[in-house]
């Protein structure tokens, strides 16, 4: 029989940080991100155009994980082009720029905080969806309590001042 000598404390820290890396949805909250992949693509009718981007957040207990977001920036439908582009200036405000930019590459490295809540939708596993948008100090003064709290299940969007509709 061989003798396994693991040095407990280093093992323990790897276990942890692997939870961190999993797939499954993180706790609706407010947290610190930045933004390390923007483009643009199509969309699968063909129909229009969306900002799609890769947030990883930057602290805390979460820190790491990805989240991906989408917003709608050309549709044939006027309503899905009015909602993207409050989420695109809201998005804009949060994170430093006076307007959209001409390239997806000025989004790259930018941080602030996001607010995530959890999708359900039938058919689909649960995954995280980014709901608003503030300036990186936004992440600071909201309550662990707060941000940890359940979202109403019958009207998930209740509070949501970010959403126009």
């Amino acid at each position: 029989m061989a003798r396994l000598s693991v040095d407990r404390e280093k093992y323990r820290e790897a276990s942890e940080s692997r939870v961190n890396r999993g797939y499954a949805p993180i706790p609706e909250g407010v947290y610190p991100a930045t933004i390390e992949e923007a483009e643009v693509r199509r969309n699968k009718a063909g129909t229009g155009d969306y900002l799609k981007m890769k947030w990883v957040v930057a602290d805390g207990q979460h820190r790491g994980r990805v989240i991906w977001d989408n917003i709608t920036v050309s549709h044939q439908q006027e309503k899905s082009v009015s909602m993207g582009l409050v989420f695109l200036s809201k998005l804009c405000d949060a994170v430093g720029l006076a307007e959209p930019p001409d390239d997806t590459d000025m989004f790259h490295g930018r941080s602030c905080a996001i607010r995530v809540v959890v999708r359900e939708q039938e058919g689909y596993q649960r995954d995280n969806k980014v709901r608003g948008y503030f300036p990186l100090e936004a992440s600071q003064r909201v309550p662990e309590v707060e941000m940890s709290r359940p979202v109403d299940k019958e009207n998930p969007y209740a509070k949501d001042d970010d959403i126009p509709f």
